[in-house]
């Protein structure tokens, strides 16, 4: 059996679909905290394909909202530490299935700000890669107003 884009697809979905819980290989467990990236960009795909109805929205935004800590950011996965980069991917996600209205925009939005605070007093990483990513998450951002 070759590669087609039907086998291609169906591997899409079986891999980034969040109740995914395949713990049994090394790799599975090695990136799970990239679940929220991975989900993301598979999902993207499959939107591409013209496929993202194929996927269960509520179930995939009820796991993005398990993934959300109190500060208002979002982990890579259910119970890791949040970070603006899978904070982004979440927000983006939300927005593939039109759903930003399941989260409160101006607590991530506090939580963005909380993190450029932090890191242009602690210097952790340039101005410039913060910048570009701040400026990405508050395009998707500015839909809650």
């Amino acid at each position: 059996m070759g590669f087609t884009t039907r086998n291609a697809t169906k591997t899409t979905v079986e891999i980034f679909a969040p109740g995914n819980k395949v713990k049994s290989d090394f790799d599975a467990v090695a990136m799970e905290h990239l679940r929220m990236s991975g989900a993301y960009w598979g999902l993207t795909a499959l939107d591409i394909m013209g496929r993202l109805g194929d996927m269960n929205a509520d179930e995939i935004v009820a796991w993005i909202l398990k993934c959300q800590d109190e500060c208002g950011g979002f982990g890579g996965n259910y119970q890791h530490y949040p970070h603006i980069l899978y904070t982004l991917s979440a927000v983006q996600i939300l927005c593939l299935f039109d759903r930003l209205d399941a989260v409160d925009g101006d607590k991530i939005a506090r939580r963005l700000m909380r993190c450029w605070y932090d890191r242009l007093h602690g210097q952790e990483f340039s101005l410039h890669q913060l910048g570009s990513q701040l400026i990405c998450l508050s395009r998707h951002l500015t839909t809650f107003k």
